[in-house]
């Protein structure tokens, strides 16, 4: 598969879509590439099961985490994270094991 600039490649057509002979042909092809017709495909969500030992993408102070179980839409996991152990469960409100999105987990290397 090849990537292209598509911002570089509509500025070009924006210029050859000056020419009357072209105008039209190539505002087609400008409202194809516009809505994403080309664009690459999603990256495959990564494969988590329980036991895997994760960290949050965007919340570095939750530590690790263990995964406890994946939901059955697929996209979340119940996640216990390493912050909560030592939280003083005495205060009004306590974090415990929640469900995460997938996509902002990040699986561990070597650890299962």
């Amino acid at each position: 598969m090849k990537l292209i600039d598509a911002d570089k490649l509509l500025e070009w057509l924006r210029d050859f879509e000056q020419h009357p002979d072209h105008a039209e042909t190539t505002g087609i092809i400008i409202g194809v590439i516009d809505r994403g017709h080309f664009d690459p495909p999603a990256p495959e969500p990564q494969k988590l099961a329980a036991g895997d030992v994760v960290r949050h993408s965007s919340r570095p102070e939750l530590g690790t985490g263990k995964v406890l179980k994946i939901a059955k839409s697929g996209i979340r996991a119940y996640v216990d994270f390493d912050a909560f152990k030592d939280w003083d469960k005495s205060l009004h409100w306590a974090p415990y094991p929640a469900y995460y999105e997938l996509r902002f987990l990040i699986k561990e290397e070597g650890d299962a």
